[in-house]
């Protein structure tokens, strides 16, 4: 059984329980780019931070941060081109 539960962007949680995972190991802690992942018999838990959430959709240019508008042109003058 796979399940993902995301509230918001406050945190989200994954957890997988299958017999393929194993019994072993007893209780493991790692911390892997700033996610958290515990293992326990048969089960695997991956806890993700809102730090990680809204780094990953404002990197994915998903959303804008309001003071900061993108400049679509070059350059705010206006380009003049002269003849030799």
């Amino acid at each position: 059984m796979r399940a993902y539960w995301r509230l918001g962007q406050m945190f989200a949680v994954y957890v997988e329980i299958s017999k393929e995972v194993g019994h072993k190991p007893l209780c493991c802690i790692q911390k892997f780019n700033n996610e958290l992942i515990v293992e326990i018999p048969y089960c695997t838990a991956i806890l993700t931070p809102g730090r990680r959430l809204r780094a990953e959709y404002t990197h994915m240019g998903y959303r804008e941060k309001p003071n900061e508008k993108r400049n679509r042109r070059l350059s705010t003058t206006t380009a003049r081109v002269t003849k030799n």
